[in-house]
């Protein structure tokens, strides 16, 4: 199983983004930024919520850029339990950076079954940060490369302070420290690959079928042998058309 590697740097500007004045996020009735999206359909709430993206490479160098930075101009952890309710209760003057990490070599995590009851969630283990892949060093390199980006003029001067990692974590062993405490994710894939017979790993047949399972097809994130680029939306969409059309085809419709 792999994932996107992902964490957050985070500041607290002197002052509050106009554009969020007021917004709750739809967490209350009376949102006048929802309202407002309603009715004309232009403000922020018609964004994807990242004004500003742009890709990164950090060393050793892939053959193409394998971090995706985004700001997002919210106080953002990353998709955990409660999340929603923190955002909307923030103050509207934090400025966070989101830097996906893509393209790992890691392979390493596992999903095992732990019951014969189906709704039994099953033991997850990611398995990040393992000693034959660089991607905590990326993820550092990453960190380092945003704050000396942010912290300096004419950007500077409207920084109160560094939320996170916070500007006391500067070393190389505490800022990865900082990342295995705080790295998420959630584009968590190919834990049922789809290979060829010869492929001891694979769990798929190009049809998605499960081997040596007769009327059983899995068509979903995990049937990917590798983690998809930077987001895996579209390649979903593309295996999920194509494995319906083959499935369609042998049922003769």
């Amino acid at each position: 199983m792999q994932d996107h590697h992902e964490v957050t740097y985070i500041l607290k500007m002197k002052q509050d983004w106009n554009f969020l004045t007021g917004c709750t996020f739809g967490a209350t009735d009376d949102d006048p930024c929802l309202a407002e999206y309603f009715e004309t359909r232009k403000n922020f709430y018609a964004s994807n919520g990242n004004p500003i993206a742009w890709l990164h490479s950090a060393k050793p160098s892939l053959h193409l850029p394998e971090t995706y930075m985004t700001v997002i101009p919210f106080r953002f952890n990353g998709f955990r339990a409660g999340f929603f309710e923190y955002v909307s209760s923030a103050t509207p003057n934090y400025l966070t950076v989101n830097n996906v990490e893509t393209h790992s070599k890691n392979n390493m995590g596992t999903v095992e079954i732990k019951s014969q009851d189906p709704f039994q969630i099953p033991l997850i283990q990611f398995q990040l940060f393992n000693e034959h892949d660089d991607d905590l060093s990326r993820m550092v390199q990453n960190l380092q490369y945003v704050r000396k980006l942010l912290n300096r003029k004419p950007l500077s001067k409207y920084i109160e302070e560094e939320v996170s990692p916070g500007s006391n974590v500067t070393s190389t062993a505490d800022l990865e420290e900082h990342v295995r405490k705080n790295a998420w994710g959630h584009h968590g894939c190919c834990s049922a690959k789809m290979g060829s017979s010869a492929d001891k790993m694979a769990v798929v047949d190009s049809k998605g079928r499960v081997r040596n399972i007769k009327n059983l097809r899995i068509i979903d994130i995990s049937i990917f042998p590798i983690a998809m680029g930077w987001f895996p939306t579209l390649p979903i969409y593309l295996a999920s058309e194509k494995l319906a059309d083959d499935i369609a085809t042998h049922y003769g419709r």
